[in-house]
């Protein structure tokens, strides 16, 4: 894993920062694309690896099985829409009672919990 912290790295977090529409690591690359001509969409997928594996970034398997990123690391919530598959953040959801009972039922020493909901967006659950 890659700890330097390179301009193409910087751009990627910054980006990702500063939007709150999760992109896909092509959609981070055709946005980048201007500010570096020169970076590869390699670079890109490896950097964006190298974030989420820092905890920088907030890496979403969505129900299209595109990953998606999130330069939100706050504790929240997603929901996706099963439609179109587009994500919002959600405010983070309570989960503490589940938390100690998941923590009483293993043995893993679990860090952190994180909740996908899936549903209809505005646009589709009045289409459909």
């Amino acid at each position: 894993m890659s700890r330097r912290n390179t301009v193409q790295k910087s751009t990627i977090l910054k980006n990702l920062q500063e939007r709150c529409d999760h992109p896909s690591a092509l959609d981070v690359y055709h946005s980048i694309k201007s500010e570096l001509p020169q970076v590869s969409l390699a670079t890109v997928y490896r950097n964006l690896e190298d974030l989420s594996q820092q905890g920088k970034v907030r890496k979403l398997d969505t129900l299209d099985d595109i990953t998606r990123f999130d330069g939100n690391i706050s504790p929240h919530s997603h929901v996706i829409c099963s439609h179109c598959g587009a994500i919002e953040d959600i405010a983070p959801v309570n989960s503490d009672l589940m938390l100690k009972e998941a923590q009483k039922n293993s043995l893993f020493a679990i860090r952190e919990i994180e909740f996908v909901f899936s549903g209809l967006c505005p646009n589709c659950h009045i289409s459909n």
